[in-house]
């Protein structure tokens, strides 16, 4: 949601085009002066209608939403109510935003490359972010787990019980392999 600045139903959170005559953001053919070349200093673009700055282009950013077994374009079982994806050890995350080598398409909101969680990039980066109307962690009683305290800080979170069935199957066919 932070992306899309109060969920616009516009391509990028400024509009439809890319290119509007205001240089928004740091792609590949995005217009600005590090396109391709290197990130750009933060607050170099507009803000969203958020008040963030820099949420198209620049790095990828890493989401709390664990990989949900459809790749990119899978949303069939993903939460409707703007909690995250997640279940026990996810292996993989997505990644949005895009980067300053990745073409427009890359930056848009509804965009996202899936990721290990070991995965590390000179081109992948994290934004802290917490959600005011949940409590803080540190104000909680003691959960027992660092996680869910780290995720509490963060936006919402939904667990899931078990992984999606695709990641069932391929942990009992590489188990069934040794």
């Amino acid at each position: 949601m932070g992306i899309r600045g109060q969920g616009s139903p516009k391509t990028f959170y400024w509009g439809n085009e890319v290119k509007d005559g205001t240089v928004r953001a740091n792609c590949h053919d995005c217009d600005s002066r590090w396109d391709n070349q290197t990130t750009s200093p933060v607050g170099s673009f507009p803000p969203n209608a958020f008040g963030l700055y820099d949420m198209a282009g620049n790095a990828w950013q890493w989401v709390l939403d664990c990989v949900n077994g459809g790749g990119d374009g899978d949303y069939k079982r993903t939460p409707t109510d703007g909690c995250a994806w997640l279940y026990p050890l996810c292996p993989r995350h997505y990644l949005r935003g895009g980067n300053y080598q990745r073409p427009p398409r890359n930056i848009r909101p509804a965009a996202r490359l899936p990721a290990s969680t070991t995965e590390q990039s000179i081109y992948v980066g994290f934004r802290v972010a917490r959600d005011f109307d949940e409590p803080r962690a540190a104000d909680q009683k003691d959960s027992g787990n660092a996680a869910s305290e780290a995720i509490s800080a963060g936006r919402k979170a939904c667990p899931i019980d078990q992984p999606p069935p695709e990641l069932i199957v391929e942990k009992a066919k590489a188990s069934a392999a040794k």
